[in-house]
C-alpha cells in the first residue's frame, strides 16, 4: 500500500532505520526501509528520485511489488517524456489537458500553438524597436537628394520621391517597418486614385525602398518577393487618344482665366503645339527657349531618352510662348509635385474632366464629366501635325522618338482641315493677346 507522507509521528517510542546506501541523484530507485519500535518491527519500501509539485517526493509501500511496480512506471515514463514532463505539478497538467479541448476543433497541437504564439511574441518584441516606415522613408528620400546633388540622378527623381514617399507616408508611416506586411502594401497600391500605369510606377518605387530598407538590416525580408515580376504584354498596342478641336479651346480657355496662367498656358502650348512629354516641359527653362530665332533646346538630363534635341518652334506654339513670356528666366513650371498636380486637377476639372482624387474636385458629379486621355497633350501634337506635314521621320525628331514608334502609334489619319483648324485654335483671341503684350 502506497502512503503519500513522510511523517512518521503516529509511531511512539525509540525507533532506528537501517542505514540505506545514496543513489546518484535524481535516480529512480526502490529502496527498503526498516523501522524497530518497541519490540517490534516495521518494514517500508520506498522510491527515490521523485517530484511532485515541484518538491521532492518520497512514496511509501508497505508491498514490495508495489513498490517496484510503481518505479518501473515512473521510470518508463520519463524514458518516453523526459525529466521536467514527468515532474510537471499537478495544475499545470490539468491546464494542458484544458488546452487541448480548445484545439481539438482546430485539428492543432499544443506544440504547433505555442510555436505559432512564440513567433508573434518574437515579432512584437522586434516591433516594439523597429523604426517606423516615416523616419525611414526620410532617409531613402536623403539618399535620392545625395545622389542628385552628386550629378547621378535627375531633378524630377527627387520630386517624384518626394511626392510618392509623401503619400506612403500618409498612409502607413506610422507604423514600424518591421510589421510592413505584402497586405499592406497592396492595400496602399489598390487604393492608389491613379490610373494602372501610375500604378505600376509607385510598384516600382516600393520595391526599390524595400530592398533599400532590407540592405540596411530594417527588415528581416522583402514583403515583395512573393509578387514577382509584372508581366507586360509588349504585342499589346494601345490607341492613342487625343482631344478634340473643341476641347483643346476649352483647355485653353481655362487656363488663361486660372490664377496660375502665366505657367499652365505656356505649359499647354509645349505639350500641344511642340509635342514635349510632361517632364520636359515642367523642366524646362525659359532660357533654353529664344524666342527671335524661333527654337528650343531639350537638354538631355531633363528628357526622358537623355540625349539633348533642338526644335524649331511653330508659328501657333511661339505666339502662346511670347504672351506668357516672363521677365526672368525659370523653368516652365516652379511648382513642386504636389503644387502642380493640385493646379493642373483643377485646369483639367473646370475644362470638364474627371480628377483622380473626388475630394478634390471643383465640379459637382464626377460621374458625368470625362476620363481624361493619357499623355494625351503630346499624342495631339503627333496626330494635328501628320495631315499637314506628312513626314514621320522629322515628327520622331521633334518628339525625341523613333521613327518606328511613330508609324506605330499614329497610323490614323485626321482629315487636313480640321488639322488646320487645331493649329489655327483661339487664333483671333491669340493676336488680340500678341497686340495687348506688344
Amino acid at each position: 500500500m502506497q502512503q503519500d507522507t513522510q511523517n512518521y509521528s503516529s509511531l511512539s517510542g525509540k525507533r532506528s532505520f537501517s542505514k540505506r546506501q545514496r543513489s546518484p541523484k535524481g535516480t529512480i530507485k526502490v529502496h527498503e526501509l526498516v523501522q524497530k519500535s518497541r519490540g517490534r518491527t516495521y518494514r517500508y519500501w520506498t522510491i527515490s528520485g521523485l517530484k511532485k509539485e515541484g518538491k521532492r517526493w518520497i512514496p511509501k509501500y508497505t508491498n514490495e511489488s508495489e513498490a517496484r511496480r510503481d518505479a518501473e512506471h515512473y521510470k518508463k515514463e520519463r524514458r518516453n517524456f523526459g525529466v521536467t514532463a514527468t515532474e510537471l505539478p499537478i495544475g499545470v497538467r490539468a491546464e494542458t489537458a484544458a488546452c487541448l479541448e480548445k484545439l481539438r476543433p482546430f485539428g492543432k497541437t499544443i506544440t504547433e500553438a505555442v510555436s505559432f504564439y512564440v513567433t508573434h511574441l518574437q515579432t512584437e518584441s522586434k516591433l516594439g524597436v523597429s523604426r517606423t516606415l516615416e523616419a525611414c522613408l526620410q532617409d531613402f528620400v536623403a539618399e535620392k537628394v545625395r545622389l542628385a546633388e552628386r550629378g547621378d540622378l535627375r531633378a524630377i527623381s527627387i520630386q517624384t520621391t518626394r511626392s510618392r514617399a509623401k503619400r506612403l507616408t500618409e498612409s502607413l508611416g506610422s507604423m514600424p517597418i518591421q510589421g510592413i506586411g505584402s497586405k499592406h502594401l497592396s492595400e496602399f497600391l489598390a487604393n492608389l486614385p491613379f490610373s494602372q500605369v501610375t500604378k505600376i510606377h509607385y510598384r516600382a518605387f516600393l520595391s526599390e525602398f524595400m530592398s533599400y530598407a532590407l540592405e540596411r538590416e530594417w527588415i528581416e525580408g522583402n514583403p515583395l518577393s512573393s509578387w514577382g515580376k509584372t508581366k507586360r504584354r509588349k504585342n499589346l498596342i494601345r490607341e492613342v487618344q487625343i482631344l478634340s478641336v473643341a476641347e483643346v479651346q476649352k483647355l485653353l480657355e481655362v487656363a488663361k482665366k486660372d490664377e496660375k496662367a502665366h505657367i499652365f498656358v505656356p505649359y499647354l502650348a509645349l505639350g500641344l503645339f511642340l509635342g514635349l512629354r510632361p517632364t520636359e516641359a515642367r523642366l524646362l527653362n525659359w532660357s533654353d527657349i529664344d524666342l527671335d530665332h524661333g527654337s528650343i533646346e531639350i537638354k538631355g538630363s531633363t528628357s526622358k531618352v537623355k540625349s539633348t534635341r533642338h526644335i524649331q518652334i511653330n508659328p501657333t506654339a511661339l505666339a502662346w510662348l511670347r504672351i506668357y513670356k516672363p521677365s526672368e528666366a525659370k523653368t516652365i513650371v516652379p511648382l513642386n509635385d504636389y503644387e502642380y498636380r493640385v493646379s493642373w486637377d483643377r485646369i483639367k476639372n473646370l475644362a470638364g474632366w474627371k480628377v483622380w482624387e473626388p475630394n478634390k474636385a471643383i465640379e459637382g458629379d464626377q460621374e458625368s464629366l470625362k476620363d481624361w486621355p493619357e499623355d494625351c497633350l503630346r499624342h495631339c501634337y503627333a496626330s494635328y501635325w501628320l495631315p499637314i506635314y506628312n513626314d514621320r521621320p522629322r515628327l520622331a525628331e521633334h518628339m525625341g522618338t523613333s521613327t518606328s514608334v511613330i508609324q506605330v502609334y499614329y497610323r490614323k489619319s485626321l482629315p487636313a482641315n480640321v488639322a488646320s483648324a487645331y493649329w489655327d485654335v483661339m487664333l483671333e483671341q491669340r493676336e488680340e493677346l500678341e497686340r495687348t503684350c506688344l
